[in-house]
């Protein structure tokens, strides 16, 4: 009788502790939910290629577990986002995906994500708009169709540069069309790697007028490199006195004390923007979305002051003050909806046509 009288108590007290644990739980709010969740999990793993640096890596880590009171191992993987993203697919067709944070992406990338169903949208600014106010700029950035999906990171902004040593600033050229000029014949690098920025470019010129800069380029014989940084490196060198490089890139170099100057040009400012995205099988999401919702916000401070990564949106941002003191005739030349996506998406592969066809 005895063991049978204390079935019941037993009972009780267990649906009094589930009670308790699901009241607990609807009474939080869903951002304490998600720090609660991060605690919970204690790991991380971030693919991106910038910022790069194990000292800025850690130095973020070391802020963002101090601002949630939160104790997690992380990984941080330095990868290209085209490598990524197909990293990404592979892994999701195995149901085992590592990464948690991914990025710096395009929105022509994130939109493949989307179709894929490799994310899906969130509510970012119903979660974190009370703690990290400063997320309803890169969450509302993105494109309407790609609202939720992400959250605006940094900018892509292609200037003009040069090196000081070969180059004086009188002398560098104002807009693209003047790599044209038979002076900078062998001279000036380009990135063939994609098809930034004369994508861009397509959208307001015109594919024709872009192929013809692109052709002309090309006969122009320039230093031909596999991404941006590495346009950026050949003008330290001096490999190439001067080329289409991005505002990262050269204040990476200047902070460096490398011979490198810019300037935005004085027609067109291509800018791509690029993303951050938690995938949707994240194997530790609640710390995924909370270190993506504070990395472009209150984490955006310590990545400039370190790294000088930064997106013209974002007021504080020394990219933003460079692009006010723009040229009154420089416009700024970004895809504005899924259509300049596919636009641009064509344009790319055109490109590379003549890229090959010129090899």
């Amino acid at each position: 009788m005895r063991k049978r009288a204390r079935r019941p108590l037993v009972l009780v007290l267990s649906w009094a502790v589930w009670w308790a644990a699901v009241s607990a739980a609807s009474a939080q709010s869903p951002f304490e939910q998600v720090v609660a969740g991060a605690k919970r999990e204690g790991a991380i793993e971030v693919w991106m290629a910038s910022p790069s640096g194990n000292r800025v890596h850690r130095a973020l880590f070391d802020a963002f577990q101090k601002r949630f009171g939160i104790r997690t191992s992380w990984k941080w993987v330095a990868i290209h986002p085209l490598r990524s993203l197909g990293r990404l697919a592979a892994e999701a067709r195995t149901r085992r995906v590592s990464a948690d944070v991914v990025g710096a992406t395009s929105a022509d990338n994130l939109a493949q994500m989307l179709d894929r169903k490799l994310v899906l949208p969130y509510p970012w600014v119903e979660t974190f708009g009370q703690a990290l106010p400063g997320i309803r700029e890169p969450a509302e950035r993105l494109l309407p169709e790609l609202r939720g999906t992400g959250l605006s990171w940094i900018d892509a902004v292609y200037v003009l540069a040069w090196n000081t040593r070969f180059v004086k600033a009188a002398d560098a050229p104002r807009r693209f069309s003047d790599l044209l000029d038979p002076k900078w014949k062998g001279r000036f690098a380009l990135n063939v790697l994609g098809g930034a920025p004369f994508d861009l470019l397509a959208l307001e010129i015109g594919e024709r007028d872009m192929l013809s800069l692109v052709r002309g380029l090309l006969a122009n014989r320039p230093v031909l490199k596999g991404g941006t940084p590495a346009v950026s490196g050949a003008i330290t060198t001096g490999e190439a006195w001067l080329g289409i490089s991005a505002f990262l890139n050269v204040e990476r170099a200047r902070r460096a004390g490398e011979p490198q100057d810019y300037r935005v040009a004085d027609d067109f400012v291509p800018v791509m923007p690029l993303h951050v995205f938690v995938p949707e099988q994240a194997p530790h999401p609640h710390t995924a979305r909370l270190f993506a919702a504070w990395l472009v916000t209150e984490g955006a401070r310590i990545v400039e002051r370190m790294d000088a990564s930064s997106r013209m949106t974002d007021p504080d941002s020394a990219m933003a003050r460079a692009l006010a003191n723009r040229p009154a005739r420089s416009k700024i030349v970004q895809e504005l909806s899924l259509a300049d996506i596919m636009a641009t998406r064509a344009f790319t592969a055109k490109i590379q046509a003549v890229i090959t066809g010129h090899r």
